[in-house]
């Protein structure tokens, strides 16, 4: 298993694993290249496309949970099998990825670990929050739950303290590209001022389920470390998602009457579903040992606000919002925001955060 701090470029801190789902750890070997060299800038160029088409995986997961939901005369309730059927065919398509995996199985040390499945139970928000205010601004929504996380807990922990001024100048700018990317999509008329108290209880959720991602990282982490993989540690927590979401299934199909409308002609579409959680978790498993963490971070990053700026100017989840300058410019200071977030400071001002400390 390598070590991220043996990688040259940006080797990632734990605030930087909540970020990306948790699955950096486990990684495949180096290719011999030359740095440098022509081969070295083809594979470079070749992971960078790759690793935009992983953002753009999650923004066509909205599309397709979405449509799949839309069956349903109760979308609002019906959401959440949703997400939970597509958080099990993610655990089976994981299934052949754990298998390969050549690190050995070992039984947890601690209980923690196992419990991150429970901090994405409002993942579901994300269906129902994208159908109101688009891909983008659900996604960017999500990121600042999952920012502010990281923040929270590595304060809580003293690894970040207010002479980090990288960090939290990188983690305001996001807030303010996000605010504005906001205030556009309200100029422009949406579902959320139909729907006040409905659209922001799943707002709300949507920011929450960022928070639990991050949450469930920190619990992947170190599950990986435990069981050989990133992989196998996917696939438990699903399970402890799914264990845990059966009393609200069972609530929305015995007292509300709602049922789980699932059909033989959508069977591609929840295939696609469950390939994305395995190709999103293996990308990150080769990636960033070719691009080093930040470039792969802002590279998933612009392929998701790329190809959810494409979605929302179509209308394809939500009413249709165009690509407009004032959109562009938020979605600028977000990848500026993100960037600094994630960036490693540099060896002066390491050194000058040891001495305070």
């Amino acid at each position: 298993m390598e070590d991220f701090r043996r990688l040259p470029g940006n080797p990632p801190s734990d605030q930087q694993l909540m970020a990306s789902g948790g699955v950096f750890v486990q990684l495949a070997p180096d290719l011999e290249v030359k740095p440098g060299g022509f081969a070295d800038v083809t594979v470079r160029a070749a992971c960078t496309i790759w690793a935009a088409l992983v953002g753009a995986s999650v923004a066509l997961f909205l599309v397709i949970t979405n449509h799949l939901n839309s069956r349903s005369d109760e979308p609002k309730l019906h959401s959440f099998y949703v997400s939970a059927m597509s958080t099990l065919l993610g655990a089976v398509a994981l299934i052949p990825q754990a298998c390969l995996a050549q690190a050995p199985f070992q039984r947890p040390t601690q209980i923690w670990p196992l419990l991150g499945g429970l901090c994405v139970l409002t993942g579901f928000a994300n269906i129902s929050g994208s159908e109101l205010v688009g891909a983008q601004i659900d996604l960017l929504l999500q990121l600042l739950g999952m920012l502010s996380m990281a923040l929270f807990l590595d304060a809580r922990v003293g690894r970040i303290t207010c002479s980090d001024k990288r960090r939290i100048r990188g983690f305001f700018i996001v807030v303010a590209g996000i605010g504005a990317d906001f205030f556009h999509a309200a100029n422009e008329g949406n579902t959320v001022q139909q729907q006040p108290p409905f659209a922001a209880v799943m707002l709300v959720g949507v920011l929450v389920s960022g928070m639990g991602y991050a949450m469930q990282a920190k619990c992947n982490n170190q599950l990986s470390a435990n069981i050989g993989g990133p992989a196998r540690a996917c696939i438990i927590c699903a399970a402890v998602t799914l264990i845990g979401g059966i009393p609200i299934q069972a609530y929305i199909f015995l007292d509300l009457g709602v049922p789980f409308k699932l059909t033989l002609e959508d069977w591609p579409l929840w295939t696609l579903a469950g390939l994305q959680s395995a190709f999103y978790a293996g990308s990150l498993a080769v990636l960033p040992t070719k691009l080093g963490y930040t470039a792969t971070y802002l590279a998933i990053m612009f392929g998701k606000l790329a190809s959810s700026s494409i979605l929302d100017a179509g209308g394809m989840i939500a009413s249709a919002q165009p690509f407009t300058v004032q959109r562009a410019l938020s979605l600028v200071l977000v990848l500026v925001g993100s960037g600094l977030f994630s960036s490693q400071p540099s060896a002066d001002e390491q050194q000058q955060q040891q001495q305070q400390q």
